[in-house]
């Protein structure tokens, strides 16, 4: 996620860091970050649990357009925001 303003005032910028972010996803492996994330929170859980949890995890640049949009949509049909988003402004174009 990046502001507007920053994305035109520094594309290449976020190319390269995207482009990093890929990188890093598809040579990531899930044992790798299940060994950093227990690292990080100082997790001590039992096996199966970090299987279960595990099991629903997944590594994706998808920008995940469309449940982005049913989210902000839900969110202002609840009352969560006040203003309707509007959706077209919600992904860079590119």
């Amino acid at each position: 996620m990046a502001r507007t303003d920053f994305l035109r005032a520094r594309p290449n910028d976020v190319a390269r860091f995207v482009s990093v972010i890929e990188d890093e996803i598809a040579r990531v492996s899930a044992e790798e970050s299940r060994a950093a994330l227990s690292r990080a929170v100082d997790a001590q859980w039992a096996a199966r649990v970090w299987s279960d949890a595990w099991s629903r995890v997944r590594f994706t640049s998808d920008r995940m357009r469309q449940p982005i949009a049913t989210f902000a949509r839900d969110a202002y049909e609840t009352g969560a925001i006040r203003e309707r988003v509007d959706e077209s402004t919600l992904f860079d174009a590119s």
